[in-house]
């Protein structure tokens, strides 16, 4: 599979340089809605009119629809950017991502320079060629991957998620870390994505939970964020798995936060993946420099460890639930079993599952979270 990074990564120290190298170009921003008038957004768009036109694009909604991916050619196809900057959370850099792309594929010729800024440490969208649109009329998620599709650039200023609210904080941080154990046991990993998935999980399970505190340092924040990307960058190399394909159908059918979907999966997948005895062996290793378990632990109690830890981890960041509690019907949700297994089999992310399930395996696992 080998390994690659299209993206060049930046911090925040280095974000003042890198805007004073844009000059003369027509700068889009796109970012989300909430983020209009917000003291940092306007610091970036100052800085940038200095020496460019710069125009904000802030129709964004969650789960990227069609039609507002349409409506962005759109209005890209007026503004003509030379540069497009993604500020915002996975919604709004996969609808730039979207739009950037289907425009090219549409017959713009101009080039286009792609930066993101993620304001949540969680999808790692600032640095994959992939992004989900929503088919509203189907209800179904529909991936995009291609490489075209990978910023740039990516740039990663903390001080975008100091404030950001519990809520956000701990679902987006239970996706990096699922991304993270995903992709350490994923059928495209190789001694690289390894060595980074370790790091990321390590990052999110030493700090989130300081950050999901009243006051988190911003050493906490900065190890949660660069996480998260450095997951993105793991997962784009190694592919994901059955957390994931069952997470973005919970998400369309029940409307279920992203993150808070794979947090109650998580724990389910990682004692079905440990059957495989190279994923076992995976876990188990994490679970042992992590001290979650003794180094003389077999692999089954290393994976066990790790559950352990991962549900412990979920409940103290308020992901820790079940879906009954979430408010979920059974009856509904026993009906949409058969809907979510068949789409989830279709999902892009279900080949990189190091084990392929059987659909009464997916069933079983989706009683569990119940």
């Amino acid at each position: 599979m080998g390994f690659k990074l299209k993206t060049e990564i930046s911090f925040r120290e280095d974000i003042p340089e890198r805007i004073a190298a844009i000059h003369d170009k027509k700068v889009w921003i796109v970012c989300d809605g909430f983020l209009n008038g917000n003291p940092l957004l306007e610091k970036y768009k100052n800085a940038l009119s200095i020496a460019n036109r710069v125009e904000v694009y802030s129709d964004i909604v969650p789960d990227p629809p069609l039609p507002k991916v349409i409506a962005g050619i759109k209005v890209f196809n007026q503004v003509q950017p030379d540069v497009i900057l993604a500020i915002g959370g996975g919604s709004a850099i996969d609808t730039a991502k979207l739009i950037n792309y289907f425009a090219h594929q549409m017959g713009c010729s101009r080039e286009t320079r792609f930066i993101a800024m993620p304001t949540t440490s969680g999808t790692g969208s600032e640095v994959t060629a992939f992004a989900v649109v929503t088919d509203t009329e189907t209800n179904t998620k529909i991936p995009v991957n291609e490489a075209a599709i990978a910023p740039d650039e990516a740039w990663l200023d903390e001080d975008f998620v100091m404030k950001c609210p519990k809520k956000v904080t701990g679902s987006s941080g239970m996706d990096a870390l699922t991304h993270a154990l995903e992709a350490m046991v994923a059928r495209g990993a190789n001694h690289f994505t390894d060595g980074i998935a370790d790091k990321a999980a390590c990052n999110v399970f030493h700090f989130l939970e300081e950050c999901y505190g009243d006051n988190p340092s911003r050493e906490a924040r900065i190890r949660v964020h660069t996480g998260s990307c450095i997951a993105g960058i793991a997962f784009q190399n190694a592919g994901l798995g059955i957390s994931h394909a069952l997470s973005h159908q919970l998400g369309s059918e029940f409307h279920l936060a992203h993150g808070l979907a794979n947090a109650i999966l998580l724990p389910e997948v990682i004692k079905y993946n440990s059957k495989d005895p190279v994923a076992a062996s995976k876990y188990a290793h994490f679970a042992r420099i992590m001290f979650f378990a003794p180094r003389e632990c077999t692999d089954a109690e290393g994976a066990e460890a790790l559950v352990r830890e991962v549900r412990r981890l979920a409940a103290n960041v308020g992901c820790g639930q079940k879906l009954h509690e979430l408010g979920i019907e059974q009856e509904k949700y026993i009906a949409a079993i058969p809907t979510i297994v068949k789409k989830a089999q279709k999902d892009f992310t279900y080949p990189g599952n190091p084990i392929e399930p059987q659909v009464e395996d997916l069933v079983r696992i989706l009683l569990a979270i119940y």
